[in-house]
């Protein structure tokens, strides 16, 4: 007999033997196997339904968030973003001296204006990004109210840094270009998923069918340092693609990540924890950075050309607690 056709009947015959033996080993002895090899193992989530592209048309998603009626003949201002500018209420937020922990800017702004003459509406909501923000129903309300001389203000890039799918599913690819990536996210949905940029675009241009103006402004910085008296901006890549976007389609811009940086910056980790955030994280401001973030952001436009300064009071009454601009 031909040894070396023995010897490869003896590996077809002893390989799935040792596979199972190493497999029995492997458990017994605590030695890592791979996942797929284990009855363990996490199943890839498989893709259902129609792919999501808001490219091509948005998903049928609907915020159910209650809002008043808007008061007619007025504008309307309409806040978008994420945790950084929502002022909602949190039940599950803890208390420090009976405010709640953390919250946006976006309400505390309001006071700013005469809602006599501009109606506001926040619309920002905690965990979106652009993508999020814009699949899950949440601009189509918007679209839905948005009229000729209305205001649209655009702030984000928190969670578009997130992974495109796995847990989160909300990241976008970071740049401003046309490129583009099909993902199934954990729930199993076969999404398109666009650049952050790509999504601001189709908010402005989205805006700008309607006769509304769009706001663009930087993402508000996180309280992340190098060293205590070194400020470490890790949203400058964002604030960069917002800053050139604008500044291509010539649109009003408001650099608050650069203006709320130029403030922490000489104040030191220390001070600005204590003054504008808590102990809790380095991304959500407390009731006094809110207030803090939202007159820096009136500051900003008030040296602009934008007509929505028109509508900012000379004499502003600023609230312990701001409005949260949800049927307040």
């Amino acid at each position: 007999m031909n040894p070396s056709r023995t010897s490869f009947k003896s590996r077809l015959i002893f390989a799935p033997i040792w596979g199972c033996l190493v497999l029995v080993l492997g458990h017994a002895q605590g030695t890592d196997v791979p996942e797929a090899a284990t009855n363990h193992a996490a199943a890839a989530p498989k893709p259902s339904g129609p792919v999501i592209d808001p490219a091509v048309a948005l998903p049928a998603a609907v915020d159910h968030t209650p809002f008043p009626a808007a008061k007619a003949g007025i504008p309307t201002l309409f806040l978008c973003g994420d945790s950084t500018m929502d002022s909602r209420p949190n039940p599950k937020e803890p208390l420090i001296d009976h405010f709640r922990a953390r919250i946006g800017w976006g309400g505390s702004a309001i006071p700013y204006f005469d809602t006599r003459a501009l109606n506001v509406e926040n619309h920002s909501k905690g965990g979106t990004s652009t993508r999020t923000f814009m699949n899950e129903g949440y601009w189509r309300v918007i679209l839905r109210r948005l009229k000729p001389g209305d205001f649209v203000i655009l702030e984000f890039g928190h969670n578009d840094t997130s992974d495109l799918d796995g847990e989160t599913s909300r990241g976008t690819i970071p740049g401003n270009g046309e490129e583009s990536k099909l993902v199934v996210t954990k729930a199993g949905q076969s999404e398109v998923v666009h650049t952050y940029g790509w999504y601001l675009r189709r908010f402005i241009s989205d805006t700008q069918a309607r006769g509304a103006t769009p706001i663009i402004l930087s993402p508000v910085p996180r309280n992340y340092w190098k060293d205590p008296t070194t400020f470490n901006n890790v949203l400058s890549e964002y604030t960069q693609v917002a800053r050139n976007l604008a500044g291509t389609a010539k649109l009003q811009y408001i650099d608050m990540n650069e203006a709320l940086a130029a403030q922490y910056t000489p104040m030191g980790q220390d001070a600005v924890t204590h003054a504008f955030f808590t102990s809790l994280d380095k991304t959500h401001t407390s009731p006094a950075g809110a207030k803090n973030a939202a007159k820096i952001f009136v500051g900003e436009l008030s040296k602009t050309d934008c007509p929505l300064k028109r509508y900012l009071l000379k004499d502003p009454v600023i609230p312990d607690i701001s409005p949260i601009g949800s049927g307040s």
